[in-house]
């Protein structure tokens, strides 16, 4: 649970309208926090650990 609120919070702040988890001022819904919690699992199984590993990745994947 503690996941999904850190997720939802990081997903409120995402400001790049480009970005597909921009909410545009509104509040994300469930199904959006979810895809990005699995995401951040999924990035943590591949050993990106930090913010920046992943952001690399994500950029590399052109994500």
């Amino acid at each position: 649970m503690l996941l999904f609120r850190l997720v939802e919070l990081a997903v409120e702040s995402i400001e790049p309208p480009a970005n597909p988890f921009n909410m545009s001022g509104t509040f994300p819904h469930v199904e959006q926090i979810e895809a990005a919690e699995d995401l951040h699992t999924n990035l943590e199984f591949a050993g990106l650990l930090s913010p920046e590993e992943m952001q690399s990745r994500l950029i590399e994947e052109s994500l």
